[in-house]
């Protein structure tokens, strides 16, 4: 795929955030993972 990436799209609600937060992660390709700002892994 040339410049292209597969994405998966989250709408995430937090308790006491009246705006919904859109996440797009990329699952798909090598590497170590990374939680985006603000957010934690578990």
């Amino acid at each position: 795929m040339m410049g292209m990436r597969l994405l998966d799209i989250y709408e995430v609600e937090i308790k006491g955030d009246t705006v919904k937060k859109v996440l797009y992660l990329n699952m798909y390709d090598k590497g170590k993972l990374f939680a985006p700002k603000e957010f934690l892994m578990k």
